[in-house]
């Protein structure tokens, strides 16, 4: 593990060689590391220099750049004695030296929602859903909170929707595995974040409903419309509606469109990976439908 472990959801940590560093940083010295961890590539000095001092003439953004530069790797000094190791420099170019693999939890982040962005929720194996849980955790706050810099904003909503696709991603794992309750906590803190997502109220209503709590799921149904009505002033879609009816039903659409009844809370599903023998003669008239998951978003 790398000696320089810099934590950017939330407030801002910097920690070397397991001492705490933030305070040592300027506020510049601080932004310069976080964009340069954010975005591991080499960065022209010139560009650096505009885009965090827009005011000023080049001369003057190149100066307070050097000090910033500067203050980063007198900072890292006091702790390591290979600050030069982390960030790599010359007389035009700067980055985050590639083979120092300092850690930060943004970067473990997009990774994990990397590994799995095209593999379906229930074709994941179980050790990328461990994975893709233990980055749910690192998300302890939006990116680099109080920083109102035009470039953290981007970067800021960026990872917030892609934390929401991850607590989708997450919600739709456990409903694939009969894990109701820890999916209805996934989706809960969707909400808690984007109260709007009209998706993510979907998913809670089907995840309450087969959980066995019908009259939960009817109420999210009605929470969903309140919301939208209220931040949108629009009312749910087709699809929220007709979830709502099959609810109130009691059925979902199985694979081929049509209702099937869905299971009450305890019960055993059936392996769809294990093979029946044909029924036939009179019993095969009384033979009740074999019960599938309804579909997912």
């Amino acid at each position: 593990m790398s000696s320089l472990h810099v934590c950017l959801f939330g407030k801002l940590e910097v920690r070397m060689c397991g001492s705490e560093l933030t305070s040592s940083l300027s506020g510049k010295a601080q932004e310069l590391l976080a964009y340069l961890l954010l975005h591991r590539r080499s960065h022209p000095r010139e560009k650096l220099a505009t885009l965090l001092w827009q005011h000023g003439s080049s001369q003057r953004t190149k100066a307070y750049l050097r000090k910033a530069l500067w203050q980063l790797r007198d900072a890292l000094e006091s702790k390591t004695e290979n600050a030069s190791s982390v960030v790599r420099t010359d007389d035009d170019w700067i980055q985050i030296n590639p083979e120092a693999s300092p850690w930060a939890d943004v970067v473990a982040f997009e990774a994990a929602f990397d590994a799995v962005r095209d593999c379906p929720a229930s074709e994941m194996p179980p050790e990328d859903v461990r994975a893709l849980q233990e980055a749910e955790t690192l998300y302890r706050g939006d990116l680099l909170e109080n920083w109102y810099e035009e470039w953290c904003l981007m970067e800021r909503e960026r990872l917030r929707d892609m934390f929401l696709r991850m607590l989708g991603r997450l919600a739709r794992c456990c409903e694939h595995n009969g894990a109701y309750d820890t999916g209805i906590q996934y989706g809960l803190r969707l909400l808690r974040i984007d109260p709007a997502r009209e998706r993510g109220h979907r998913q809670l209503m089907r995840l309450r409903a087969r959980a066995g709590n019908r009259i939960a799921a009817l109420r999210q149904y009605e929470r969903c419309a309140e919301v939208l009505d209220r931040e949108l002033g629009v009312a749910p879609a087709a699809a929220t509606r007709r979830l709502r009816d099959q609810i109130e039903a009691d059925t979902f659409p199985d694979a081929d469109g049509g209702p099937t009844r869905t299971p009450a809370a305890g019960t055993l599903r059936p392996n769809p990976c294990r093979r029946r023998a044909p029924v036939s003669g009179p019993k095969a008239r009384h033979r009740r439908p074999r019960r599938r998951l309804f579909r997912t978003d």
